[in-house]
């Protein structure tokens, strides 16, 4: 069941359509089914693909997703959010009600540092990913998520979190979650606020 908490961080809807943020996408995940629209050699190259996400060329769209529930909630992904806004508004037409297009594509998930897959699997990028998650996590408060999600990444991908990682990571959640708060606006400056705190734990984005 979808949380009124992703209808308010959407965008109001286009033709049905809802953009989401990269940012805003990652905290609703396991709520998404994710229909990545982009050819399938595109989702090994440079960008990667979400996680789990389903391959369905644009092309095929309204052909493979006959079967589909039209109450399911699907977020639309291509690369840089064209392709995805079409195929979600194609799909409108067809009955599905809870359609969300990512905004910006692949393209500013890869800017944002969330979690993709690619081939070669890059570990560096794995840690990086979910350093960022761990700061979408404090966003809403979720400090210790956000460290066991780092813990968890370090572990599978048999990273050592060395010189002090996870203490620097801790204080630039705080940080980022103090001044975000503070803000008139908590979504102003998001993206730049998730700099400086990765910048903190000596990594760039």
């Amino acid at each position: 069941m979808l949380s009124q908490r992703l209808f308010a961080r959407a965008d109001a809807p286009v033709c049905g359509v809802r953009d989401l943020s990269p940012l805003v996408a990652t905290l609703h995940l396991p709520e998404l089914t994710v229909v990545d629209v982009r050819e399938p050699e595109e989702l090994t190259g440079a960008l990667g693909h979400i996680p789990g996400a389903v391959n369905v060329p644009l092309s095929t769209l309204l052909t493979t997703t006959l079967g589909w529930e039209r109450a399911a909630p699907l977020l639309i992904v291509c690369r840089s959010g064209g392709r995805s806004a079409r195929g979600a508004r194609a799909l409108g037409q067809e009955g599905f009600s809870a359609l969300f297009n990512l905004a910006g594509g692949m393209l500013a998930w890869d800017a944002n540092g969330l979690p993709r897959l690619r081939d070669p699997h890059d570990t560096t990028q794995s840690l990086m990913a979910l350093l960022g998650l761990a700061f979408v996590a404090a966003y809403d408060g979720e400090v210790e998520q956000g460290v066991g999600a780092l813990n968890a990444v370090c572990r599978r991908d048999g990273v050592e979190a060395q010189d002090g990682l996870l203490t620097g990571l801790a204080e630039a959640v705080a940080t980022f979650e103090a001044r975000a708060l503070a803000a008139d606006d908590p979504a102003r400056g998001y993206s730049r606020l998730l700099r400086l705190g990765l910048a903190r734990v000596g990594r760039a984005v």
